[in-house]
């Protein structure tokens, strides 16, 4: 071979050498940016969930508003039953609030 033949075969050597480095290089940036996008879709999947429940939420509060407000649900027998439901809710709202405050209590007493 003449030592042109031979500084072509070296170059081409040298370009795929760089070339299986570069694409080592670009598999794991892609695997890091696949993990990224599933990380992404996790919280996205979060984010409309608590959509759902906020939007549930403001259904239940309107109509719990609604029947608060209307006048004809207002006879005297029907008076107790609406303080009874009112009630619960804040009991129910007041022991969620127990329940998320307890953990860090809890945590802080083990210190």
């Amino acid at each position: 071979m003449d030592s042109n033949t031979q500084m072509n075969l070296l170059q081409l050597t040298n370009e795929n050498a760089s070339m299986e480095e570069r694409i080592k290089m670009l598999q794991a940036e892609n695997s890091i940016l696949e993990h990224k996008i599933k990380l992404m879709e996790i919280q996205q999947t979060h984010d409309e969930a608590v959509v759902t429940v906020l939007k549930n939420h403001i259904e239940e509060r309107r109509a719990f508003n609604r029947l608060l407000r209307d006048d004809s649900n207002f006879s005297p027998s029907e008076m107790e039953r609406h303080a009874q439901i009112r009630e619960e809710i804040i009991n129910e709202h007041e022991a969620k609030k127990r329940a998320k405050v307890s953990p860090k209590v809890d945590e802080q007493e083990k210190k």
